[in-house]
């Protein structure tokens, strides 16, 4: 895709069965690559939610995206999170392989 963060309204943190959720909906096509983190890869002491969101956006927009692997290790060297951690940090990285694709990104047999 064109790339970019998607953003919707935040709602109660997950686990906490409290409140209601926000549903959004994205367009995610075939060779997408969805960043699923915690707010430990974005914030710390000195850097806010928003400002540290913005310099993943900027490190995720001059990253190669060939091997998830090293995209995964460039956000968290990039992030300055590698050997320090002040709160949990969860990343998940992924590449959508498109409609009617199994896991391998080739049709099911």
């Amino acid at each position: 895709g064109a790339g970019g963060l998607g953003r919707s309204r935040t709602g109660p943190p997950l686990g906490l069965r409290i409140g209601g959720y926000h549903e959004a909906t994205m367009p995610f096509g075939p060779g997408d690559i969805l960043v699923a983190f915690t707010d430990g890869l974005v914030e710390d002491r000195s850097t806010g939610v928003v400002e540290g969101t913005e310099r993943l956006a900027r490190i995720l927009a001059d990253a190669r995206a060939d091997d998830l692997e090293r995209l995964a290790e460039r956000l968290l060297e990039g992030m300055g999170r590698l050997g320090q951690r002040e709160d949990d940090i969860a990343l998940l990285v992924a590449r959508s392989a498109g409609p009617g694709t199994g896991a391998t990104g080739r049709p099911p047999a």
